[in-house]
């Protein structure tokens, strides 16, 4: 007879590497959000004519919460101690998407991010150990969502709005 061999984790942080750190499982976590994010913002990106149709009022309200989930998350990254010198660099990082998503003029956002990926380099962690190549993935994973948010209108993309507050009145 064999042995039986449970194939659904018993804990949440089961089958996780013990070279993730507090912050580097919330940093997955956050990756996670933003990809939801971007997901729940996509249906939102001009294509709706009517914004009193009820099939914008469902995605708006999917695409509030998923960034109000991804900021509650980001808190909780900021708020977590350091374990190791890698975990400096990804709450640098989510520091600078709850900052980046706080910004509310798209002329601001995309000045922040240029900013952001010009100097992208300086964040990223050096070394070739095991752990450092893993936080080197999660920070590309992290540029490659920053970039794919900010590719949408609202967010300063292609076709984004100049000015919002601003309605254009034939005359």
């Amino acid at each position: 007879m064999t042995d039986f061999i449970p194939t659904t984790p018993r804990r949440a942080d089961e089958g996780l590497s013990v070279a993730h750190t507090a912050i580097s499982r919330l940093f997955i976590e956050v990756l996670r959000d933003l990809d939801a994010c971007i997901a729940a913002e996509r249906p939102l990106q001009r294509r709706f004519t009517d914004v009193f149709d009820l099939e914008f009022d469902v995605h708006l309200t999917a695409a509030e919460l998923a960034r109000e989930a991804l900021m509650t998350r980001l808190q909780a990254l900021i708020a977590t101690p350091e374990q190791r010198s890698t975990d400096r660099a990804l709450r640098l990082m989510g520091i600078l998407l709850r900052t980046l998503l706080s910004v509310e003029q798209d002329t601001d956002r995309i000045h922040l991010v240029s900013t952001l990926v010009e100097n992208a380099a300086l964040m990223i962690v050096p070394g070739a150990h095991p752990i450092t190549r893993m936080v080197r993935a999660l920070q590309h994973r992290f540029f490659a969502g920053v970039t794919a948010l900010m590719g949408l209108e609202d967010f300063g993309g292609p076709g984004h709005d100049p000015d919002p507050g601003m309605i254009a009145i034939s005359a």
